[in-house]
């Protein structure tokens, strides 16, 4: 019973991957990965008017009434790299990996693509492990971690906050301007302190 329904589980998976049009059949999580809700604090992105979200390190897809989590599509563009990338050079040329996911910066841009041959994430060609990019070292705010997390979980939590309050606002403090209208800069810096308050305090953190 439990073997078929492994089996049952996985042939699911390699649908969903089928359906959404995923140029890789990597799937990162376990099969039988499906989730009602996506957390709090997901990112959104549009590859060709088809929809995945980016959660602590993963990609989903729609699956039904709920979410799967898939390989990303080749060409899908982020804005920023996941914590917890590293970084590998590849003739000379620098990628970007986290989860089997590949990287290649295009223009302002990080864009996935398949893995260029030659690649060993764990061999030579590994560079560094990449710090998460900090999020901007300026807020108007203080964080206390309320449920004692160490220094690396919180510079964690506070890049992908950034990132979420970054997109949910339309507003990058890391810009002139916050990358907006000037007169428009003072209401996206507020929405924007809003939005990673509200993310930091789903984490566990105090903020004032």
């Amino acid at each position: 019973m439990h073997i078929m329904r492994n089996k049952l589980a996985a042939a699911a998976v390699g649908l969903a991957i089928a359906l959404s049009g995923v140029a890789s059949a990597d799937v990162h999580y376990a099969h039988e990965h499906v989730i009602r809700e996506l957390p709090h604090e997901h990112l959104a992105f549009d590859h060709h008017g088809d929809h995945y979200y980016f959660a602590h390190g993963y990609w989903y897809h729609g699956y039904g009434p709920g979410f799967i989590a898939v390989a990303p599509p080749f060409g899908l563009h982020v804005t920023v790299l996941p914590y917890g990338y590293r970084t590998v050079v590849v003739a000379g040329a620098p990628y970007f990996v986290l989860n089997d996911v590949w990287y290649q910066q295009i223009g302002p841009d990080y864009v996935v693509v398949a893995q260029p041959a030659g690649a060993i994430v764990d061999g030579p060609a590994v560079v560094a492990q990449a710090a998460p990019p900090a999020a901007p070292a300026s807020q108007d705010f203080f964080m206390y971690p309320r449920n004692g997390q160490s220094e690396k979980q919180q510079a964690q939590d506070r890049y992908e906050c950034h990132a979420w309050a970054r997109q949910q606002a339309g507003f990058d403090p890391t810009l002139p301007s916050g990358g907006v209208a000037v007169d428009v800069a003072a209401q996206k810096h507020s929405d924007y302190q809003r939005a990673m308050s509200a993310c930091l305090d789903g984490r566990g953190y105090t903020v004032r």
